[in-house]
């Protein structure tokens, strides 16, 4: 029939990323498409984990004091991946441990896919950590390894508490340019220590070589829990900036809509298809959730397969427009 890329998120812990794929997969399929792509994984715990399995690689472990061990992979193409699970503690001095260790195998990048984590120390036990003081001198550039940042929130400093604004100020004093605009509670600290920031689901889907099906799929499916207004380097945004763009038709399977969800409207014509078909409780639609998910995606794709093919044309038709030629 024709090729639909889909590129889902999880559902939450009861129903990852992976799961919602093939739920979601099945469901295409039995409307008789092709499914292309792959799950989205932003950071959340099984991050490293997930990438090790679609990229190939090895996971690592390293043991952090007063902790559990965190997790790291080391993919085939020598990339390295962390994932929100190395911040332990609202504290980055962790992040730091692991930092070091990823830095000893000398990977040729190092993704930080930390999930839009929050409740942080803004950075101050990364520094602590590296050997970093704001103020006492630069230390030496670039880093071991470039970084990125696969940011997945806004900038929460304005909203951030007295301490945390000077500590930002600090920041900005010492390397000489403003970094209190970067996203998230780490963004400053990372953007001073000259580490890239790339919004998260964006930056994999063309890490996985997704991007150039945009251009020969005929439509765009992904599954998110929530819909409220688009998150920078959320799947949401993404799928809008793509509707926008209107190469392809985009939809999302949505769990439910939260307040501003018209946001999403606003910046790009994406459609919302939800999961639920009949009122239930939060018990009941996660223990239907794979079932949901295929339905939803199998009453969409059909959907999808009328309005696609192409109208045929009576007869009749045909002949009135000879006529009007011939006029």
């Amino acid at each position: 029939m024709g090729q639909v890329l889909l590129v889902p998120g999880g559902l939450g812990p009861h129903m990852g990323a992976s799961a919602v794929r093939d739920a979601a997969a099945r469901g295409l399929e039995r409307s008789g498409w092709d499914v292309v792509g792959a799950p989205l994984m932003l950071g959340e715990a099984g991050t490293v984990e997930a990438m090790v399995r679609q990229v190939g690689g090895r996971v690592y472990s390293v043991p952090v004091r007063g902790g559990e061990p965190i997790r790291y992979g080391a993919l085939a193409d020598g990339t390295a991946i962390l994932d929100r699970t190395s911040v332990q503690e609202h504290t980055t001095q962790s992040l730091a441990v692991v930092l070091k260790r990823v830095w000893e195998r000398t990977p040729r990048r190092v993704l930080l896919a930390l999930g839009g984590v929050r409740q942080t120390d803004f950075g101050r036990g990364l520094y602590q950590g590296l050997g970093i003081e704001p103020g006492g001198g630069l230390p030496r550039w670039p880093l071991p390894a470039p970084v990125t940042h696969l940011v997945l929130e806004p900038s929460t400093v304005p909203v951030a508490g007295l301490r945390a604004r000077a500590w930002v100020t600090r920041l900005e004093e010492w390397r000489q340019r403003p970094v209190g605009h970067y996203s998230g509670e780490l963004g400053p600290a990372l953007a001073a220590l000259g580490v890239d920031a790339r919004p998260a689901a964006a930056y994999l889907i063309h890490y996985l070589k997704l991007a150039p099906t945009l251009d020969v799929a005929d439509w765009i499916l992904t599954v998110v829990p929530t819909v409220g207004p688009p998150v920078y380097g959320g799947i949401g945004a993404w799928a809008a900036e793509v509707a926008r763009r209107g190469r392809r038709p985009t939809w999302v399977l949505v769990g439910q809509l939260a307040r501003g969800y018209q946001d999403l409207y606003r910046a790009g014509p994406v459609g919302l298809y939800p999961l639920l078909d009949q009122i239930q409780t939060q018990r009941q639609s996660e223990r239907r959730s794979v079932t949901m998910v295929e339905q939803a995606a199998f009453r969409l794709g059909v959907a999808m397969a009328a309005t696609l093919s192409p109208a045929p044309r009576s007869g009749r038709r045909h002949e009135r427009s000879a006529e009007q030629d011939g006029r």
